[in-house]
């Protein structure tokens, strides 16, 4: 026979006879994969849609997001900018360098991961620009269904059409990212939602195997994204402490340690400094308070980054004739003297960015917005409704208290969150959060509604 469960006070469930009307796990698990398959062949037919427009004329572009004549929004040939500069240089016997595509000498500007994984494929395609974006759009939109997929198994019983309304809500405002961009953001989505799933499913420190999976995969993680680590680093202090699993937590970290321990070896060895992960932390505060009129990075900010700065006397041109230390080292000379001058006015750029990452929508361009009646406003609601979704769960939580999950997920939401407004902000820091979204948006639906369902068991 079947189970089910029904939501307990703490709202994850209690097991029990399934009910008349309640699907059989085996049906429920093919309506899942229906609902999977559907998803991502829709999200192919777009990227492909999207894909030809990328070659289309300054005069056929309006007939490509974001429908607007002269706008070509698609940026997919670039790969990930600084990711695929650094590739290339590993492909062509150069090393882990040259960030900003000319030769500059060794950097560790970006993090390792992404770079060693994009460096065979470029051996593999000959370095085939179309052949390179096929294969890392596939991995995108493969990412962001499984999202999709992760939350629905950490949503059991819940209507799948509230969940995918949900979903596809808050997808709608990162649509250019999703289908006309290529950076880090799928996969720091995917090692966040990989995290989280793992711990919603099961005790990572439960015994010795599963410490040992889990301290590697943290060890991808912190080769991956400083702020996804910090999940991560949190999660395996909950359960070390909480379950007494003292031992397992320290076996986790060491292995944690041990993967990251050479890159940091290479970056003490190469530029005689200690830097954890990445060296740019101070480039991206200076141009945050220097060369952004409030905080909040838009596209006014482009043109100066060394990216794009390739001017005689332009940023790229500094960074070359310097060297990456010595360039970093007067951005954080500048910021930490205006910071001693005026600490008022990065507090309030700080405020700029915490309203730009929870209150109010802040567009890249407003070019990239589709010329429809309403649009703007339309993206500006959405991107509140996490926002409120927190207030109401911590609100609620005096009548209803939270579970452990929903505590970790709405954790994990600040978490990752706090360095971009304290550091640098714009709204692709915000894409790998997509599946917390969705989780707190619907928790606070049912938290409002007057009365909660009841929940089949998933595997």
């Amino acid at each position: 026979m079947s189970s089910a469960t029904d939501v307990s006070p703490d709202g994850i469930g209690v097991n029990k006879a399934a009910p008349s009307g309640v699907k059989p796990r085996s049906i429920e698990g093919k309506s899942r994969s229906h609902w999977n398959s559907l998803l991502g062949l829709s999200f192919a037919v777009i990227a492909l849609y999207c894909f030809v427009g990328s070659d289309a004329s300054s005069e056929h572009a309006k007939y490509f997001p974001p429908f607007r004549t002269g706008v070509l929004a698609n940026m997919v040939s670039t790969l990930g900018g600084e990711y695929y500069n650094i590739a290339l240089a590993i492909e062509t016997g150069r090393g882990f360098s040259d960030p900003f595509l000319t030769p500059s000498g060794p950097t560790a500007w970006m993090p390792p991961l992404i770079p060693y994984l994009l460096a065979p494929l470029i051996l593999i395609t000959g370095n085939s620009v179309k052949a390179l974006v096929v294969i890392w759009l596939g991995a995108q939109l493969a990412s962001v269904t499984l999202c999709f997929a992760l939350v629905r198994r950490m949503l059991p019983g819940r209507p799948p059409l509230l969940i995918l309304g949900t979903f596809l809500l808050l997808l709608t405002m990162q649509f250019r990212l999703t289908f006309q961009s290529l950076h880090d953001y799928s996969l720091l989505m995917l090692l966040l939602n990989g995290c989280l799933y793992w711990d919603f499913c099961r005790d990572p420190l439960a015994d010795r195997r599963s410490t040992i999976l889990w301290g590697i995969f943290g060890g991808v993680i912190m080769l991956s994204a400083p702020v996804i680590a910090l999940v991560w680093c949190g999660l395996t202090i909950r359960r070390g402490i909480r379950n007494g699993a003292r031992r397992h937590l320290v076996l986790a970290a060491v292995i944690a340690g041990a993967i990251l321990t050479p890159w940091i070896v290479r970056n003490a060895v190469v530029f005689g400094r200690f830097i954890p992960l990445k060296s740019n932390l101070y480039y991206e505060l200076y141009q945050s308070h220097f060369e952004t009129p409030d905080g909040v990075i838009d596209t006014q900010l482009f043109p100066t980054h060394p990216a794009n700065d390739e001017k005689i006397a332009g940023t790229r041109a500094e960074y070359i004739q310097k060297g990456e230390m010595a360039f970093l080292d007067d951005r954080k000379y500048a910021f930490l003297s205006a910071l001693k001058a005026n600490s008022s006015e990065f507090a309030r750029r700080v405020g700029n960015r915490f309203l730009a990452a929870f209150v109010w929508y802040r567009t890249l361009d407003e070019e990239l917005e589709p010329p429809i009646p309403g649009a703007l406003t339309f993206s500006k609601v959405v991107h509140t409704l996490p926002t409120i979704a927190c207030l109401v769960l911590i609100a609620g939580a005096y009548w209803r208290p939270l579970n452990r999950v929903q505590i970790g997920v709405l954790l994990a939401y600040l978490v990752c969150l706090a360095p971009y407004v304290i550091v640098s902000y714009y709204d692709r820091y915000t894409y790998p959060l997509l599946g917390l979204k969705v989780l707190l948006v619907v928790w606070a639906i049912e938290r409002l509604s007057p009365k909660p369902a009841a929940i089949s068991t998933e595997s």
